[in-house]
């Protein structure tokens, strides 16, 4: 146990470097660099190309009125998931910044108010989507192909054209 004990001091005397000590040019060039990779993070898991299939919801009872919550609610989960590493990274370079420099304050409100709009809509959506029936949203969380991203508005168009 005192092994243990001196290594986490010892850790912890290594690594308590103070943003004093790191030059405010270092954190801005890695948030610039953490927005840039959030950038083509995000364009990639936009496939807004992908259409479902008519009847994605052939196995499930779905109610004509609760398809367009199931799919707004689908769509940013799986963009939100698949996003979510990058976004943190980003998350992460922005309140280093914020802790190195007051300088960059209101690019940092605009940029994290931005970003943080995909989890807001999320929040929006997924409190829409829990008013649904419990059982029928089992059912439909096992459809893998609502995991991945989708064309929001012809998909629906597709599965609830007659």
């Amino acid at each position: 146990m005192r092994v243990i004990n001196t290594l986490y001091l010892c850790l912890g005397l290594s690594f308590s470097a103070t943003s004093d000590e790191i030059p405010v040019n270092y954190f801005f060039t890695d948030y610039n660099e953490k927005i840039a990779d959030l950038a083509v993070k995000e364009k990639e898991c936009s496939d807004k190309t992908r259409v479902l299939d008519k009847n994605i919801f052939e196995e499930v009872n779905v109610p004509s009125e609760k398809i367009s919550v199931i799919l707004a609610y689908k769509d940013i989960n799986a963009f939100v998931n698949c996003t979510k590493k990058a976004r943190l990274e980003y998350y992460k370079s922005s309140l280093l910044l914020r802790l190195s420099s007051t300088n960059y304050h209101d690019t940092l409100k605009a940029s994290d108010k931005l970003i943080s709009m995909h989890d807001l809509r999320l929040l929006k959506s997924k409190e829409e989507y829990e008013k649904i029936d419990i059982h029928l949203r089992k059912e439909i969380d096992v459809i893998k192909d609502l995991d991945k991203s989708f064309n929001l508005i012809g998909s629906f168009d597709v599965i609830t054209s007659k």
